[in-house]
């Protein structure tokens, strides 16, 4: 516990989203006392994943397709404080994709081929990040979320 913050806990309105649609949700603070100000922020990450098999060997590789942060300002960090926040899921987002391919911003697309040539897989990961941190940089505490 770092200048008297207990937790940080980032709940959303609803569990399941698709391109296109909003992210709302709320930053609740668990303190166990007041403390000096510090800046709380929020970064939606959408992370393409790619994995290929090609005769018995796996390569990963990840493209960042999105990154947004917003600052929900500096605030002094008080238990029970909540802050609400948005974010808006580009509806463009699988033309970023390396493939280029068509589906839900969860998409799982995978196509197989013969046993010589292997197989991939592509899936959007989103991640929501909370961070509160001091005017001097110093982190108080970072909190991140898989967004389904």
């Amino acid at each position: 516990m770092i200048y008297g913050l207990k937790s940080m806990e980032i709940v959303l309105e609803k569990q399941v989203f698709f391109i296109g649609q909003e992210v709302n949700g709320t930053i609740k603070i668990n303190a166990r006392e007041k403390s000096p100000e510090a800046e709380l922020s929020v970064r939606l990450v959408g992370v393409e994943k790619i994995k290929q098999s090609i005769q018995r060997s796996m390569k990963t590789s990840m493209n960042y397709l999105f990154n947004q942060e917003k600052s929900l300002g500096f605030h002094e960090v008080v238990d029970g404080d909540e802050y609400s926040f948005s974010f808006q899921l580009p509806e463009n987002v699988l033309e970023r994709t390396s493939a280029g391919d068509i589906g839900s911003a969860s998409a799982k697309v995978a196509s197989s081929r013969s046993e010589h040539e292997g197989y991939s897989s592509r899936r959007i990961d989103w991640y929501l990040k909370a961070k509160l941190e001091t005017e001097d940089g110093k982190k108080i505490q970072k909190k991140e979320i898989k967004v389904k």
